[in-house]
């Protein structure tokens, strides 16, 4: 007999099939306090169809706690990357946890995301908040603290900007206290500290 508080979740016809290669019968029983599977077979087969179910079980109790993690983070942080549009998009939750459990570790450190749909190695240099490409494209990455600001925010870059020669060197540019693109960074910086 097979108890575990968590076979009340498991895939019935993956049981089956597993109950099948091993030519052993089962009786699932979900009324209990613990859900239960029994096997009924020759004593090796029992045996060894007890030891598939379990690894099968172990398995999905892993993916359920995975996703349930990589939930968890996700509503707490956000990680993203500069787009073309120099916006930022987030990562995938899988990438999110990745570079949270990264930083996490070693806040200079750099992740290599085993999880990227993207092509070729993506790897994020924490030092520089620097993502670099296959290709040696880097674009900027930042993390957004969900767990303070209270939400994730986006800040829109204005539609007009002058051109710059390529040997311009950047320089501050004071903004007057009434311009609209004061006021959009004013506001963006007060949220993400909370609203001050």
């Amino acid at each position: 007999k097979y108890e575990s508080e968590f076979s009340k979740d498991f895939d019935s016809e993956e049981i089956g099939k597993i109950a099948k290669n091993y030519a052993v019968a089962l009786t699932m029983n979900s009324g209990e306090k613990h859900p239960s599977i029994t096997f009924h077979g020759l004593r090796e087969d029992v045996s060894e169809a007890y030891i598939a179910v379990g690894k099968f079980l172990s398995k999905t109790m892993k993916e359920e706690h995975d996703e349930y993690v990589t939930a968890t983070i996700a509503a707490q942080v956000s990680w993203q990357v500069e787009s073309k549009t120099n916006s930022f998009k987030s990562f995938n939750p899988g990438e999110t946890k990745e570079l949270e459990e990264a930083y996490n570790e070693n806040k200079k450190g750099v992740c290599e995301l085993s999880s990227s749909s993207k092509k070729g190695l993506v790897t994020v240099d924490f030092s520089n908040m620097m993502q670099t490409n296959a290709k040696g494209t880097k674009k900027r990455v930042r993390r957004n603290d969900l767990s303070t600001t209270g939400k994730d925010f986006e800040v829109e870059v204005p539609q007009v900007w002058q051109s710059k020669k390529m040997n311009d060197v950047p320089r501050l540019v004071t903004l007057a206290k009434s311009s609209a693109d004061y006021t959009n960074v004013a506001q963006a910086f007060g949220a993400s500290f909370g609203g001050l």
